[in-house]
């Protein structure tokens, strides 16, 4: 099948040609190595990311730079709904190295998923509509983890390839209120918990030992009035600090004086934040930078528009496209989902194996799409849904009146035409 408007197709599968890490959600800090790990996948020069995600190390003691530690393979970058699988955050290392991971699946619920590079396949360890970053910390032990959402606060264990862990409550949110962000310092877990009263968000900063059952209640820290977007916690000596950035700022609140929070840095969308004992790492939006604790000097380990960070490499078709331009959808048809094209196969019998859309059926008004799957409607049948199984198509039942709704017919013809003329 012949690809219209080629140039276009063209600049959308350009792979690995100039292109830079655009970096996910998530910070790790190891504090022995002192090396920074997060996730990310590369940028094309037209703005859009393509390829398999990878693990990134940055040496913070080291030269500027990065490391690929590792590349994530068995993601499911689909145009399908209800079976998308990728990488796009980070919340964790497990023992040996292995990281664990945000995944989208089925639209907005999300999956906590630990990687084995080994087998590279993945254990969904969460799988909770409020799963999607809302904190993730390791326990006492290798094989436990403790993960916080919209239902509370949970402990997990094993924390092991292959092996579903189970859940046990620390704490449930009895009040209207969702777990943002989760941190652990020794024996207690510290959280921020965002509270929805009449469309006004308060913030609340709060702890709770880590071997609560099932709590109620836990001691309120200090509150703001705008959502908390990145959150840590470190501990030097005897004292423990609060570190979390609004739109525009990042603070440091020493709790045992919460009423003097310190401006650290001035910056917007600071996403993500670990802190040591000299320095604060944090990510913006492409950036990953780091602020002194004494001096709040800042400096970047990692920005995108310099030119160190350009990786030039080959170009390969993506979605299924062929050919020495990429043009060619062979044995399938094109759909388009959230802007992208997607090369669908046929399957033998004609007809398409999948569908987000019903006018992606290609059997005009007979069928409509259900769950990525075209259904013939009610007393049509066969591989495209043409099939009249009552009689002639003008009195087959293709909605309720026993005649054809000749609206949807035109409905049909019209979305095929403004598809393919794109």
């Amino acid at each position: 099948m012949k690809i219209l408007n080629t140039h276009y197709y063209l600049l959308i599968n350009l792979c690995h040609l100039n292109n830079r890490i655009a970096i996910y959600q998530g910070l790790v800090l190891d504090p022995v190595t002192h090396k920074l790990s997060l996730t990310g996948r590369y940028n094309t020069s037209v703005g859009r990311t393509q390829g398999n995600a990878f693990l990134i190390e940055i040496d913070t003691q080291g030269p500027l730079g990065f490391v690929e530690k590792l590349e994530f393979f068995g993601e499911n970058r689909t145009h399908l709904q209800f079976n998308i699988k990728y990488v796009n955050g980070l919340v964790g290392i497990a023992p040996g190295g292995r990281p664990v991971v945000v995944m989208p699946r089925f639209r907005a619920n999300p999956t906590v998923s630990l990687y084995d590079p080994s087998t590279k396949t993945y254990t969904d360890l969460i799988q909770e509509y409020s799963a999607q970053f809302k904190g993730f910390v390791n326990g006492n032990n290798p094989n436990e983890f403790f993960g916080c959402g919209y239902q509370g606060i949970k402990k997990y264990s094993p924390l092991t390839p292959g092996v579903i862990p189970t859940s046990v409550p620390i704490m449930s949110f009895l009040q209207w209120g969702d777990c943002a962000a989760l941190s652990k310092q020794g024996n207690t877990l510290y959280f921020v918990h965002y509270e929805y009263l009449l469309g006004v968000t308060k913030t609340h900063v709060m702890t709770v030992p880590d071997n609560c059952n099932n709590c109620t209640s836990a001691t309120t820290l200090f509150a703001v009035d705008f959502q908390i977007q990145g959150f840590a916690t470190h501990k030097a000596g005897n004292r423990v600090f609060v570190y979390y950035s609004s739109q525009d700022a990042m603070y440091r609140v020493p709790l045992d004086n919460v009423a003097q929070p310190f401006v650290l840095v001035q910056e917007q969308w600071i996403q993500s934040i670990v802190a040591d004992d000299q320095f604060v790492y944090y990510t913006t939006s492409d950036q990953v930078k780091k602020v002194s604790q004494q001096t709040t000097v800042t400096s970047t380990l990692y920005d995108p528009s310099n030119q160190q960070y350009l990786k030039t490499s080959t170009c390969n078709c993506v979605n299924g496209f062929t050919g020495s331009d990429c043009q060619t959808c062979a044995g399938g048809t094109v759909q388009w989902n959230y802007g992208e094209p997607f090369c669908v196969p046929f399957l033998a019998d004609g007809s398409v194996s999948s569908c987000t859309e019903t006018y992606h059926c290609l059997s005009g008004p007979y069928a409509y799409c259900y769950y990525n799957s075209c259904i013939c409607k009610s007393s049509f049948s066969g591989p495209r849904c043409d099939q009249c199984v009552n009689g002639t198509v003008m009195t087959c039942d293709l909605v309720s009146d026993n005649k054809v709704n000749w609206l949807d017919h035109f409905i049909w013809i019209v979305s095929v035409i403004i598809v393919d003329s794109y």
